[in-house]
């Protein structure tokens, strides 16, 4: 089914080596403040953490059309769970959260 809805991926599944960690997440973090259309992020199984997860949070309020989003496989523990946990409420659009191997 093709969709006009922005996404991104950045998943690091098939190479087995993760591509995006704090650093990255951090940077990606101040690109997403600005991408409030994006509907779909995938950023399974990288090296995000629980100090990426709260760096990416902290822009997930202002990503108004996010409707899915997959974290899984990324290390972000109970610490980074409670920061998404905290934004994502507010996220109305948000319909699939995928946290599946993040040590939660």
């Amino acid at each position: 089914m093709a969709t006009d809805a922005p996404e991104v991926s950045s998943s690091a599944h098939a190479r087995r080596c993760p591509i995006l960690t704090l650093q990255g997440a951090g940077m990606l973090a101040i690109g997403l403040g600005e991408c409030k259309a994006l509907a779909h992020l995938n950023l399974r199984f990288n090296d995000i953490g629980a100090e990426g997860a709260e760096e990416l949070a902290g822009v997930f309020g202002k990503c108004t059309a996010l409707a899915h989003l997959n974290l899984s496989g990324n290390r972000i523990g109970a610490l980074g769970a409670g920061k998404l946990a905290g934004v994502l409420g507010g996220c109305k659009a948000l319909a699939h959260l995928n946290l599946s191997r993040t040590d939660v």
